[in-house]
């Protein structure tokens, strides 16, 4: 595949290609879905690094994030629920990819835990 320039034109042509569209609407569906469900871990609790909750004290959102995760897989594997969903097939890759964007949200919750430390 040949590279093009990341203008507006070249995204608005790329965009056109409904396989390009699927896909990119997929990966941005299930990386907001995923940080979605990193935030509500980190949400527990503002104050404390997520590093020191106990997180067997709340079976209810372990099962919440499993069942989020898994919701995803299906919508993207599974032809039916693609095909209701409007979803593509995600690679392994793209799956690597989405997990790490959606820790981010982790990421951003446990700076602020420090920021709050210091300034305290």
């Amino acid at each position: 595949a040949s590279e093009m320039a990341p203008t507006l034109k070249n995204i608005i042509s790329m965009l056109e290609n409904e396989d390009i569209l699927k896909t990119s609407q997929t990966l941005a569906f299930c990386t907001l879905a995923m940080a979605e469900l990193f935030h509500a871990i980190g949400m527990r609790d503002t104050e404390r690094s997520v590093f020191r909750f106990n997180h067997l004290d709340n079976k209810i959102m372990i099962l919440a994030f499993f069942v989020g995760v898994i919701g995803q897989v299906l919508v993207t594997e599974v032809p039916f629920l693609m095909k209701v969903f409007g979803t593509s097939h995600m690679t392994l890759g793209m799956w690597g990819f989405v997990t790490l964007l959606g820790i981010v949200p982790t990421l951003v919750h446990e700076i602020v835990v420090i920021v709050k430390k210091i300034i305290k």
